[in-house]
């Protein structure tokens, strides 16, 4: 019995809640950068999505699309635009890393939109 009463003493468990702590507190600080990320990752998504539905829509308009590619290469976005006989195809993809020593990675994410020409569809 002696021996239990001596693990549940807390003058002799002084200095293992430091311990611990300073054993789990990276982990929660890496497991809140990567889940920063994955949330990055995803309005990442959204924006070029958004970005490859407008490029489309206004390219097949026939309105000037070169301000709006000029835009999104700045934010470091690579914008390809295809046109063929009656669809408009624009493709985009960003890199977006995480920047743990540790823990390099990144991703590709990337979005794709395509739109009737208007000519085609607005004749009798």
């Amino acid at each position: 019995m002696r021996g239990c009463r001596s693990l549940l003493d807390p003058r002799k468990s002084q200095g293992y809640a430091i311990a611990e702590l300073a054993v789990v507190l990276p982990a929660i600080v890496m497991v809140a950068f990567i889940g920063l990320w994955g949330m990055s990752v995803g309005a990442t998504n959204i924006k070029l999505r958004d970005m490859t539905m407008t490029i489309a829509r206004s390219a097949a308009r026939g309105d000037a699309v070169s301000d709006q590619i000029d835009s999104a290469h700045k934010q470091g976005i690579d914008i390809h635009m295809t046109t063929d006989s009656e669809l408009v195809h624009v493709d985009a993809m960003k890199t977006v890393s995480l920047r743990i020593p540790i823990f390099n990675r990144a991703i590709d994410v990337s979005a794709s939109s395509t739109a009737l020409l208007e000519s085609l569809s607005t004749g009798a």
